[in-house]
């Protein structure tokens, strides 16, 4: 496929007129190529030469020769045979030219200027005639005011001593001359400072040399003390060894890395009372027969005989006391009491047993144990937040603000004594005749109603939740006037959702809606009063029975699918159609107003463009000619 493109041209004029801005013509009259320019919008269009045979021909002839009325080409090795010239101007691109106006041919300089270029042979006999004015001697100086004189040809160094920063005299070396240099003598004798039992002491001057020196005595003994007994003569550091002991039985010391180390054995007896106020760690057993009172300790068996009294920040494994134990923020697996025990504080317990009362309050437990095996012989009272693994009471049990995995009294708790529990609690796989909560209720378990978890009664104010699998067999009827799924997916075996189900005189809106952004909502929905589906977005005003359509941000969403079907074949142009249900094969379409649309069609070569109507058409692209 070929197109004709043809430029403004003439065969007898020999510049055009009226050229538009960035129109070409071409003149065979004189063989010049123009172009229409203008530097602003408003300005006049005038004609630039661009380019034409006339200047083409002016190439053409062999490269490297000198050729009258033609351009200058060189040959492949950039070389021309010939340039005649009346003067030569030599400068960088940018800067101001120098003028060559002649050639300097004698060695006399004299009338030498910045137009003149010098032969070779010129330079060769004013260099042969002046070189014998060159001095070849000159004098040099030390810092002591000693001269010398150097000759031309000679050596010269500068040589430094060893160790020497500073100059000092000038000297001859046979005929060459050279300059050492030397530093002034501090006073200070050479020598070595310092041993075994003295120390030197030196003073330095702002270069960095040593003025002064001496000698200063080391002590070598060390003196040593203790709650009891003397030192003696103290450690003789240079030829004596100091050594530390532990007590037989309590304490032991060792020695790692020039480090020395106290540290208790591993079984400690004491048969008096105790009381340990700091971080104690105890690896072994810790028996103690008397009253005993620990507060920041970590012992793995702790056995009282009396009275045990636990505070701090305690960690013990198993602890047992035949008298009254009292508990203040302690972390242990098993506490055993044979009479009251009375736990406090942040702590937690992992089995907790105990004959008499037992008052849990702010205590951690996996099992608290009353009337089963070591028991609890009176009403266990659980009070603050507490976490349970297992409780088991023969009284009633009273909980307050408590979790707990498993709570049994009597294995099922039933009639009037029941499970009251005054706080926020969550409860799992609890079996429960009278079940009452005051305040906040989650109960988790199998969660299947009729199943595993069984509540036979009515809550109690407050609110119920259900935490793991729910299965109900019957009707579910939800009140109020939102229900909410905190589900990551919804599934329905039914077909249709029905939407609207009280909407009997068709005043609300019907649809879906979702939210994104944080308050952004965006879905799909029936407008009640002209009874049009509307897809939308970008909604900031949340929808309640109606779409607020005028609600800011409210846009008509987009909406992309793979085909569209209509009722009607053809849509007309009002409606956003074509207003024709066919196009010409090929054709480009245009619009007629309010009309259906129509087609232009090319055939090959032909180019579209516009009558003076603004009407499309194919057609071949000329300048025209002037």
């Amino acid at each position: 496929m070929s197109t004709i493109i043809q430029i403004k041209r003439s065969q007898t004029t020999d510049v055009p007129s009226g050229l538009a801005n960035g129109e070409m013509a071409y003149s065979f009259s004189n063989d010049k190529l123009f172009i229409g320019q203008t530097d602003t919008s408003t300005a006049a269009v005038t004609n630039d030469i661009v380019g034409g045979r006339y200047f083409t021909n002016m190439l053409s002839h062999a490269h490297g020769v000198l050729t009258s009325n033609s351009a200058l080409v060189t040959d492949s090795n950039s070389h021309i045979d010939q340039v005649i010239t009346g003067g030569l101007v030599l400068g960088a691109s940018g800067t101001t030219a120098n003028a060559i106006t002649g050639i300097q041919f004698d060695s006399d300089m004299s009338t030498a200027n910045g137009t003149m270029l010098v032969t070779a042979a010129a330079v060769k006999s004013y260099v042969d005639d002046t070189a014998g004015n060159i001095v070849s001697e000159f004098e040099i100086g030390d810092n002591t005011g000693s001269n010398v004189s150097f000759t031309t040809g000679s050596l010269l160094s500068f040589l430094g001593n060893t160790g020497e920063v500073q100059t000092s005299t000038a000297h001859i070396e046979g005929t060459n001359t050279a300059v050492t240099f030397g530093l002034v003598s501090t006073g200070v004798e050479a020598g070595t400072y310092g041993n075994t039992t003295s120390i030197p002491t030196f003073t330095v001057d702002e270069k960095g040399r040593i003025t002064s020196v001496s000698n200063n005595a080391l002590s070598t003994n060390l003196s040593i003390a203790g709650d009891s007994g003397t030192d003696g003569d103290g450690v003789e550091l240079l030829g004596q060894t100091l050594t530390v002991s532990g007590n037989t039985g309590q304490t032991i010391s060792y020695v790692t890395n020039n480090a020395i180390q106290v540290a208790l054995t591993d079984s400690v007896a004491i048969n008096d009372a105790l009381t340990v106020g700091g971080n104690a760690t105890v690896s072994g057993d810790a028996a103690v027969t008397g009253t005993s009172a620990l507060n920041g300790v970590t012992a793995t068996t702790v056995q009282a005989n009396g009275t045990l009294d636990v505070t701090g920040d305690t960690t013990l494994t198993t602890v047992s006391a035949s008298g009254t134990a009292s508990l203040n923020d302690v972390t242990a697996t098993t506490v055993q009491a044979n009479g009251t025990l009375d736990v406090t504080g942040d702590t937690t317990l992992t089995t907790v047993s105990a004959s008499g009362a037992a008052s849990l309050n702010g205590v951690t437990t996996t099992t608290l144990d009353a009337n089963n095996a070591a028991t609890f012989a009176d009403t266990v009272a659980v009070t603050g937040d507490t976490t349970l693994s297992t409780v088991s009471a023969s009284g009633a049990a009273s909980l307050h603000a408590v979790t707990a995995t498993t709570i049994a009294a009597n294995s099922t708790i039933t009639g009037a004594a029941g499970l009251n529990i005054a706080g926020t609690s969550a409860l799992n796989g609890v079996t429960s005749t009278s079940l009452q909560s005051n305040g906040d209720l989650t109960v988790g378990g199998s969660g299947t109603v009729a199943g595993d978890f069984t509540i036979t009664e009515t809550l109690a104010a407050g609110n119920t939740a259900i935490s793991g699998d729910m299965t109900i067999s019957g009707d579910l009827t939800v009140s109020g006037n939102l229900s909410y799924l905190a589900v990551e997916n919804l599934v329905t075996n039914d077909p249709l959702m029905k939407l609207g189900n009280s909407n009997v005189t068709d005043t609300v809106d019907l649809g879906f809606y979702g939210m994104y952004n944080g308050g952004t909502y965006a879905g799909l929905a029936r407008d009640a009063s002209d009874g049009k589906f509307r897809l939308f977005t970008g909604l900031d005003v949340e929808p309640d029975t109606e779409v607020n359509l005028s609600g800011a941000g409210y846009t008509a969403a987009t909406l992309v699918v793979g085909s569209l079907e209509l009722a009607d074949s053809d849509v007309s142009v009002a409606q956003g159609g074509t207003g024709a249900n066919t196009i010409v094969q090929n054709g480009v379409v245009f619009g007629q107003g309010t009309e259906a649309v129509k087609t232009a069609v090319g055939t090959e070569g032909k180019i579209l463009q516009s009558l003076a109507n603004g009407q499309p058409v194919f057609s071949d692209l000329d300048g025209g000619s002037f």
